[in-house]
């Protein structure tokens, strides 16, 4: 794996060289370094020679592993810095930023994965996604659609959930009524899943699909939504509009983003753990 290593002046230089020639017999190829701060064991006016080439993040180690993502392309980000200069809330923040970018975030004990990963539809589409569960994603994205609809963008929602369909599952608005949903119950079958509330309230045709699981970064552990999405296409959608469940967010890609967050949810959902990765994520919040 092609990586961009991540280090700091708090590790004497010769000590940063050996990590990056162990990495080197794990297999990564080891592209660039990023110095992302500290100066305990280093010369602040001289850059220490690693071995590779060296970039420097001058006070912004976001927007510098941000520019180096964008320019180096790497496969990888392998974090071999430590407290005090990256602490919980400033490596997830680095973390966010490569997720965001679909590049892996690994370290010594971990390693996060991006939750959106393969091609884009061939039709555009909107993500609605959200800090938990209860936020009104259901809500915005049934608005979202409606509002599609009205300007003649033929837009169909796809809305995987914990009690989604076996396999991914029409509803059509003018099939919703009660006696099809009776109908659901003595299958077993759940008859309040968001597909079925998105078709009703949104007058738009929905895709209902499920998932089991959820990861830090919002990945499902298992999901039929990029089934679900491609039959919307197949439906003849013009706009797709992709609600996330919970915290979990849609794994394909999308062209625009919604992230929905309740007025009582703690500061921390935005800006500590993999919060800023949601942000990131979005092109409007609604609270």
């Amino acid at each position: 794996m092609r990586v961009l290593v991540l280090v700091d002046g708090e590790h004497y230089p010769p000590v940063t060289r050996w990590g990056i020639d162990v990495a080197r017999t794990l297999g990564h190829e080891v592209e660039a370094a990023l110095l992302v701060g500290g100066v305990e064991k280093i010369d602040p006016r001289r850059p220490p020679d690693l071995g590779v080439p060296l970039r420097l993040a001058d006070g912004d180690p976001a927007g510098a592993l941000a520019r180096a993502l964008d320019e180096l392309r790497p496969e990888g980000v392998l974090d071999l810095s430590d407290e005090p200069v990256l602490g919980y809330r400033e490596r997830m923040e680095l973390a966010a930023v490569a997720l965001a970018r679909g590049v892996p975030y690994l370290g010594a004990d971990f390693r996060l994965d991006p939750p959106i990963a393969g091609p884009p539809l061939p039709v555009p589409a909107v993500g609605v996604i959200g800090t938990g569960k209860r936020t009104g994603k259901t809500a915005i994205g049934a608005e979202t659609a409606r509002v599609a609809r009205e300007r003649g963008l033929r837009p169909v929602v796809v809305a995987m959930g914990r009690g989604g369909p076996i396999e991914p599952q029409v509803a059509r608005a003018d099939e919703v009524h009660v006696e099809a949903l009776l109908e659901l119950v003595r299958r077993g079958e759940h008859a309040a899943s968001d597909y079925l509330e998105d078709a009703l309230t949104a007058g738009v045709t929905a895709v209902g699909a499920r998932r089991a699981g959820g990861g830090l970064a919002g990945a499902p552990y298992a999901t039929t939504a990029r089934a679900a999405a491609e039959l919307a296409v197949g439906l003849g959608a013009g706009l797709v509009v992709l609600e996330g469940s919970g915290s979990a967010v849609p794994p394909l890609p999308w062209d625009a983003g919604i992230l929905v967050v309740p007025a009582t949810a703690p500061p921390e959902y935005l800006g500590g753990y993999l919060g800023p990765f949601r942000l990131l994520l979005s092109d409007l919040v609604g609270v």
